[in-house]
């Protein structure tokens, strides 16, 4: 056997959970996003390309499973509906390929972030970058950016449950 010719022990299974126990239940799928490579790396490029098409894999069988998408939220998306879709567009084709598909079949495409919070938090992600010479303005800058992140997360996850019903 590689790597020292002994087998790992099998500490357990999980069990898939039944269908029929989300019934009548509130459901979120997580789309993690990947952002792709530079274009003249090939294998970076079918590295992606392949996860993309196992994700909509994994979520076709969720929904045959539980039942078809009703919310769709996207990360940096301050609108919905049909003016959102035209934002991701111009941002990400996959996801918009995706989330258009989804939206034909009767999927909303919900506002995800406040605006003003969203480019606070990438007006600091910035200023982070950049080689600092006093470790007490590296400091202040990432707790205001945690801080900001933080504001982030809270207005997402309010959106989901102000929007996201029982489904």
């Amino acid at each position: 056997m590689p790597g020292g010719g002994k087998m790992a022990e099998e500490l357990g299974r999980i069990q898939r959970p039944t269908a029929s126990q989300y019934n009548g239940r509130r459901k979120l799928l997580l789309v993690p996003l990947i952002y792709g490579p530079q274009s003249d790396d090939p294998t970076g490029a079918a590295v992606l390309q392949n996860y993309w098409e196992q994700m909509q894999t994994q979520v076709g069988a969720l929904e045959e499973a539980l039942g078809g998408l009703q919310h769709i939220y996207h990360e940096s998306l301050t609108v919905g509906g049909p003016e959102g879709l035209e934002q991701l567009s111009a941002a990400d084709q996959r996801s918009h390929a995706f989330i258009s598909d989804k939206t034909q079949s009767g999927a909303v495409l919900e506002p995800t972030e406040d605006m003003d919070v969203l480019l606070e938090t990438l007006d600091l992600q910035r200023c982070m970058m950049i080689p600092l010479a006093s470790p007490s303005v590296g400091s202040r800058l990432q707790e205001w950016h945690a801080d900001s992140n933080r504001q982030r997360y809270e207005y997402i996850a309010n959106q989901i449950d102000s929007t996201l019903g029982e489904n």
